[in-house]
Formats: C-alpha cells, sequence, structure tokens
C-alpha cells in the first residue's frame, strides 16, 4: 500500500500541475483577448482611414480633370459638376468610372 502511494502521489501532482498550468494558460488567452479585440479594432480603422483617404484623392482627382488608367490601361479623361454626374469620358462608361 505505501509502494503505491509513493507511486501515485507524483503523479497525482504532475496531473494536477498539468491542470494548473492549463488554468493559467487559459487565463493569459483571456487577458490577451481585448488587446487582441483592440489591433484589431485599430487595424479596421487604419484600414478605413486608408480608403478614405485614396476615394478623397480620386475625388480631387476627378474635380481637377485628371486623366488616369483604368484596369485595362486606357487612358480615362474625366470631367464632372459636383451634385450631379454629368460625365465626359472617352472609352468608357461614367458607371464604370464610378465604381
Amino acid at each position: 500500500m505505501l509502494y503505491h502511494a509513493a507511486v501515485m502521489l507524483p503523479l497525482i501532482a504532475s496531473l494536477l500541475s498539468l491542470s494548473e498550468q492549463k488554468s493559467i494558460a487559459m487565463t493569459e488567452i483571456r487577458n490577451s483577448e481585448p488587446l487582441f479585440n483592440s489591433l484589431s479594432y485599430l487595424s479596421s480603422l487604419y484600414n478605413k482611414r486608408t480608403g478614405i483617404q485614396s476615394e478623397a484623392s480620386r475625388v480631387q482627382q476627378i474635380l481637377s480633370g485628371a486623366k488616369r488608367k483604368d484596369s485595362e490601361s486606357e487612358i480615362v479623361e474625366g470631367r464632372t459638376r459636383f451634385g450631379n454626374k454629368n460625365c465626359f469620358f472617352s472609352l468608357v462608361q461614367c458607371s464604370f468610372y464610378y465604381r
């Protein structure tokens, strides 16, 4: 009986230590979730900001009448009157330009 206790006690202790390690790891994961969520939130804000900046520069280019190349490398000339979409483009339609 004493032999069984001597063998079983270290085994039980190691199992408890594994359980303890698992609970510590789970606590660390739970504590890091807000950090992960805030990082993904900041990443989405950055993506929205850069998207808004590219849209703003596109509008400025349209209003200035700048030429640009579309995805098929055709030169697009654009002029608009702000508010309505009276567009004069070569080679493409207004609806394609305002995608």
